[in-house]
């Protein structure tokens, strides 16, 4: 073995050694998939029952991911318009309770590459 090649081998080595903890919950994690991502989406859930679109699906009363599904309709972008608008104009707690930081003006949108939504769109 090269000695460059043993050196990366150490330093990968130790970069390994340091992640182990992060490692351990990861496949701790892996063990429990959906547990795991019912977990979040209900903490997402809690975070942002204040918000206009958690007022609107009672995010407050939801407790399992069967009844995210039932009460959450999927959302196309043209039914989030006003609200996103709303965002835009500066106003706070209407899709997610995190102050949006900025929106990135797009002419394309999945499923529209050619921007026959109409204008810029905001993502």
């Amino acid at each position: 073995m090269s000695p460059r090649s043993f050196i990366r081998q150490q330093v990968n080595r130790a970069w390994i050694a340091s992640c182990s903890r992060e490692h351990a919950r990861f496949t701790d994690a892996l063990d429990r998939v959906a547990e795991t991502q019912s977990g979040y989406l209900l903490d997402l859930l809690g975070r942002n029952a204040g918000t206009q679109f958690g007022h609107k699906y009672d995010f407050a009363t939801i407790r399992s991911v069967a009844e995210f599904q039932a009460r959450v309709p999927v959302s196309h972008y043209e039914a989030l318009t006003e609200s996103i608008k709303a965002i835009a104009r500066g106003e706070q707690g209407v899709l997610t309770k995190d102050r949006v930081k900025l929106f990135q003006p797009t002419r394309f949108f999945f499923g529209d590459p050619a921007g026959s939504l109409g204008g810029h769109l905001l993502v």
